[in-house]
């Protein structure tokens, strides 16, 4: 009885592991259970599981990628709405003071296709000479000075993001990473799945044997699938 964990992700090597931990434990063979070879499996399950949840990019870029698309649509949106001013109302004064607003949001370069850094410099940049105290008239005079507030507020939270993130990646570089925790985990399942085919002839150990191999054959079906191990499991027909 054999499986090829080197295939399976880290979420279905963690799901994997722990329906072979649990079927152990509701056999009744205490043999195998009180085991150094299960212990083991146990024990390395204990230290990989929670490692999985964690991505070495601290699972911050949903936040900030929120905050940097509001950011965005929010300058997008006050660019559109000064250039209609502009448009509409040429040689007035409000017409003046959009043709600074927009003029300022060009100046910061464009907002498409950039890279993070591009992005985060360029939105800086926008920002910095929209609340320069010279374009508070301006702003004023196109009642866009709640907007711009906004926009420097979420600018706020998105560098406090930052900040977090690179903190906790400093601190996730002095852990093991899942993928690298892996191994120990596929070598304790592998020498436990060793130590139950050779027992499957021994009396009380049949039944365990027959539970974790219908794990492995779900294991084996993940992996030809492509799905996660879980979505196997929850798929398979109910006995």
């Amino acid at each position: 009885m054999k499986a090829n964990f080197r295939k399976l992700s880290v979420r279905s090597l963690d799901y994997g592991a722990k329906l072979i931990i649990d079927v152990t434990n509701n056999n009744p063979q205490e043999a195998a259970k009180t085991s150094p070879v299960f212990q083991k499996v146990v024990s390395e399950h204990a230290y990989f599981a929670p490692l999985v949840p964690v991505d070495h990019y601290s699972r911050m870029s949903g936040p900030m990628k929120t905050e940097s698309k509001e950011i965005i649509a929010l300058i997008k949106g006050m660019n559109s709405y000064a250039s209609g001013y502009a448009a509409l109302f040429p040689g007035t004064e409000k017409s003046q003071a959009a043709q600074a607003v927009t003029g300022a949001i060009k100046a910061g370069g464009k907002l498409y296709n950039q890279t993070t850094g591009e992005l985060d410099s360029r939105t800086e940049a926008v920002l910095t000479r929209l609340t320069n105290p010279e374009m508070e008239a301006n702003l004023t005079a196109l009642e866009l000075t709640a907007p711009v507030t906004l926009l420097a507020n979420k600018k706020k939270n998105y560098n406090a993001l930052t900040v977090k993130r690179v903190d906790k990646e400093s601190e996730l570089k002095q852990l093991d990473t899942a993928s690298e925790a892996r191994g120990r985990m596929e070598d304790a399942l592998k020498d436990y799945l060793s130590l139950v085919t050779a027992m499957r002839t021994v009396d009380g150990w049949q039944d365990l044997y027959a539970d974790i191999e219908e794990v492995v054959k779900t294991i084996k079906r993940a992996i030809r699938s492509g799905k996660e191990v879980e979505d196997e499991d929850k798929d398979k027909p109910k006995a």
